[in-house]
């Protein structure tokens, strides 16, 4: 199934949601099947509450070829900021673009003081940047699962390495688990397409929703947005572009190059929807900032990044 997409800067490169299969050389595995996570350092987010019932971190375990984080997040006093459990590792990677995939399951449950609600979530970052956390919250003292599933994401490697970092975050008065396996990094740089291309073969799209500026579409929504004429719409003529781009880095192409392009594409449209209203002209001053960015992101989707497969 497609899932949607979303894209954000980090300090050293770039990190998208991706929904494809893993692509291209595989360069990094882990598979916990000898049960040992020595080479990986144990740590946390957020120790700092120690009036019972105080924050508590558990110790990873590795077995059943699948390794374990808990974290129980105090209840009663301040602050009430919840608790993370953490294992991290510092890879060493050539630049370039990967995919991380890996499986992940978080189980939360609201262990005391039964009144509103509470949530964790566990999931996989990448120099600091998590890749679709599986998230759920509870209240009344009950429980609430996100079953095993497989996620993935695209991210940059600009100075030779990458921590990954495994992380089961608890809310206040949560209790929660989260268990990874088959963590998987393959090399990906697939040729990036022109908008042309994804308006007129909707069946290759990797995703079925995008978000443009806050503002999430269906396939439908986005295909209505392509095919509207432009007739001296500069939010048109950004979006056109920035649907591609986003496709593109979908679709497992280097976004590497433009993603501060789409970050500031995505701030300018804000939670403004597309086509914009009233109209934003080409030739104002907000009208010639979307032209410039949908300038940019043309060239990335219209030119081939080099050593990018079809």
């Amino acid at each position: 199934m497609k899932k949607s997409f979303i894209i954000s800067s980090i300090t050293l490169g770039c990190l998208a949601l991706a929904a494809s299969s893993l692509f291209g050389q595989t360069v990094f595995t882990e598979d916990f099947n000898d049960n040992d996570i020595s080479d990986w350092t144990a740590g946390s987010e957020r120790l700092n509450n120690f009036n019972p019932p105080a924050d508590t971190v558990f110790t990873p375990v590795a077995a059943g070829g699948m390794v374990q984080l808990r974290a129980r997040g105090s209840c009663f006093s301040d602050p009430f900021d919840g608790v993370a459990s953490t294992l991290a590792k510092t890879i060493s990677l050539p630049n370039g673009t990967y995919i991380l995939s890996y499986d992940v399951s978080n189980s939360t449950h609201h262990y005391d003081f039964c009144i509103g609600a509470t949530g964790g979530d566990s999931e996989i970052f990448v120099n600091g940047l998590a890749i679709s956390p599986a998230a759920c919250s509870t209240n009344a003292c009950g429980t609430c699962t996100v079953p095993t599933t497989t996620m993935t994401g695209l991210f940059c490697v600009t100075d030779g390495s990458v921590e990954l970092k495994l992380r089961a975050n608890a809310g206040d008065c949560a209790d929660t688990t989260g268990v990874f396996d088959n963590i998987i990094i393959a090399a990906a740089n697939k040729c990036p397409l022109g908008q042309g291309y994804w308006k007129n073969h909707p069946s290759d799209w990797p995703v079925d929703t995008l978000t443009l500026g806050t503002v999430s579409y269906t396939q439908e929504e986005l295909l209505s947005i392509l095919n509207t004429p432009v007739k001296g719409d500069a939010s048109l003529i950004l979006a056109y572009q920035l649907i591609a781009a986003k496709l593109n880095a979908a679709n497992e192409s280097n976004p590497c190059s433009i993603q501060a392009t789409i970050a500031a594409a995505d701030a300018l449209i804000g939670d403004r929807t597309i086509p914009i209203s009233p109209k934003i002209t080409p030739n104002s001053p907000e009208g010639q900032q979307m032209v410039s960015l949908a300038a940019t992101l043309e060239q990335y989707n219209s030119q081939v990044t080099p050593g990018c497969t079809p």
